[in-house]
């Protein structure tokens, strides 16, 4: 599934990220090469730091997610800026 949203994109897997509540969707995410970014609705933090593949983030909501990520030129047309994710470099594969 995550592959086929890639290439429906024209992206390739190391250009996408993934919003992911479950522990096999994040294992999923990470076989196909993709960045994640766990959502802590369903299971806990420390659950998605165990996993073999933990993922590159994990939040509360997608309001945490925002507050992380700094924009440039504000939300209309913005770019990321990596220096708002400190333990993420998005220029760099996927761990």
């Amino acid at each position: 599934m995550f592959l086929e949203a890639s290439r429906q994109l024209n992206l390739p897997p190391s250009g996408c990220v993934v919003f992911e509540d479950a522990p096999m969707g994040i294992t999923a995410a990470r076989a196909a090469g993709m960045r994640v970014v766990a959502m802590t609705t369903s299971f806990g933090a420390e659950q998605f730091a165990a996993l073999a593949e933990p993922p590159d983030l994990a939040c509360a909501d997608f309001d945490a997610v925002l507050a992380r990520v700094a924009w440039k030129d504000g939300c209309g047309g913005g770019v990321y800026q990596p220096a708002a994710w400190p333990s993420l470099r998005w220029s760099d594969p996927p761990r």
